[in-house]
């Protein structure tokens, strides 16, 4: 969860480009998959390339392991 106010109101984590990715591995599929290891939010793992007109968006990160994250 974010707040910009204090507390008085909070926002969920999925709409804020919080990770800090501190580890990176990719696979040999193509196109491509990019691993990540997020700083206290578990692992996640994300194509390298979409036929999305939206481009990489949230619809294709997946969860690899969990990690502490926020509640929302």
């Amino acid at each position: 969860m974010v707040t910009v106010d204090a507390g008085a109101t909070w926002s969920s984590w999925y709409n804020q480009p919080t990770a800090q990715i501190y580890h990176l591995s990719t696979d040999d599929r193509f196109p491509y998959w990019v691993y990540g290891a997020q700083q206290d939010s578990g692992a996640v793992a994300l194509p390298s390339r979409t036929a999305s007109r939206d481009g990489i968006n949230l619809r294709h990160f997946q969860e690899v392991t969990a990690g502490a994250r926020p509640r929302t």
